[in-house]
């Protein structure tokens, strides 16, 4: 059976994705913003503990950070389920409570009229919604800057606390006296209600502006504060599509890792003339836009465990990884000499130069007897 686009556009309003996945999936109270239309819940295609399956339905799409699956209403249930894109068409039309048009008799003058009358409806959503986003853009754009613009170099303060907590010290660096630019502390940022301090990553485009801030919210003396779910408070704000947090400037050949801790980490291991830029998050490291100038891309993924689909029994490789095949696939097709270099499992690189570091000290403490 075939669907005109607008009946498949209008069937996509009117169920909120959210309804269609409840179906399959039990949404997590803690993280899930039901008034924002924000949803978290345990991945239904592989095995997890926590909740890494994300829908919103203001986008009406649905994405998992553990395994990497993303679609739309009917491809949710194609890929679960199995089934035919008009099964799963008339799935959705059943939680909307529609009926499905009759391909076999001719559209009648009302049902030309209502449907007229419901694009021209949409229509209208969509240029309000696009009028809503691009204020909001603009909002949080100018919030971006005015952070980077009061936040202060980290030396000396919680933000290098915090650092040093995790091993890495200005002293480990080779020139050693001071820190990258493009990290910064801010002393009064409003988290929950509460001020708070933040380690703040300032996120490059291609064109070098600042366009979007990663956040890492600290307490006083610098112990990074944990949310709900037990993990560290990391937010990022503004549109940081296609950009990373440049550790140094432009090389020929350039390093990429995902968070700002790990980056540092393969800055310590590697010290080399080419520089690492944190891409923030695998859909950061899968996007992120390579200037001019750079010859040959290193990719320095997390090596977290494997794990098996639920409903297949295969192996999942981690997000990380696939995210820098993804990756090294659309480089290579632009000329550009790609390499993957994974941590080993289940750690990161920088828990591969925290080894190193504490091994070089136990050396260091060692006394020979004569």
């Amino acid at each position: 059976m075939r669907f005109s686009e607008s009946f498949l556009s209008d069937l996509l309003d009117r169920v909120p994705i959210s309804e269609v996945i409840a179906t399959r999936v039990s949404w997590d109270r803690k993280k899930t913003r039901v008034n924002r239309g924000d949803y978290w819940g345990c991945c239904p295609f592989h095995g997890e503990s926590r909740p890494s399956f994300h829908c919103e339905d203001r986008k009406g799409r649905y994405h998992c950070f553990g395994c990497g699956v993303s679609g739309n209403h009917f491809r949710f249930f194609m890929e679960l389920d199995g089934v035919s894109f008009p099964r799963a068409v008339e799935m959705v039309a059943s939680i909307a409570g529609i009926n499905l048009p009759d391909s076999g008799r001719d559209e009648s003058q009302a049902e030309r009229v209502e449907r007229e009358k419901r694009e021209q409806q949409r229509k209208a959503r969509d240029a309000r919604r696009a009028r809503q986003e691009e204020k909001a853009a603009e909002r949080k754009a100018e919030t971006v800057r005015s952070i980077w613009t009061e936040a202060k170099p980290i030396k000396g303060t919680p933000a290098e606390a915090y650092l040093n907590s995790r091993m890495i010290e200005l002293s480990d660096f080779p020139d050693g006296s001071e820190w990258v630019p493009s990290l910064r502390h801010h002393s009064n940022l409003l988290f929950e209600g509460k001020r708070c301090h933040a380690l703040i990553g300032g996120v490059q485009s291609k064109n070098r502006k600042i366009v979007a801030i990663w956040r890492i919210f600290l307490d006083d003396a610098g112990r990074p504060l944990l949310g709900e779910d037990g993990k560290k408070v990391k937010l990022g704000l503004g549109s940081a599509s296609g950009g990373a947090v440049r550790l140094g400037p432009v090389t020929p050949v350039l390093k990429l890792a995902e968070g700002i801790e790990t980056a540092l980490g393969v800055m310590l291991l590697t010290k080399g003339k080419s520089s690492v830029w944190a891409t923030l998050s695998t859909s950061g490291m899968m996007g992120v836009e390579i200037p001019e100038g750079v010859r040959r891309v290193e990719i320095y993924a997390d090596g977290d465990r494997h794990r098996r689909h639920n409903n297949t029994g295969a192996v999942i490789e981690p997000p990380g990884i696939v995210a820098a095949k993804k990756l090294q696939e659309r480089l290579l097709s632009e000329g550009i000499e790609t390499a993957i270099y994974p941590s080993p499992e289940p750690d990161d690189w920088l828990d591969v130069w925290v080894e190193r570091k504490k091994d070089e000290q136990r050396q260091r403490a060692v006394h020979y007897v004569q």
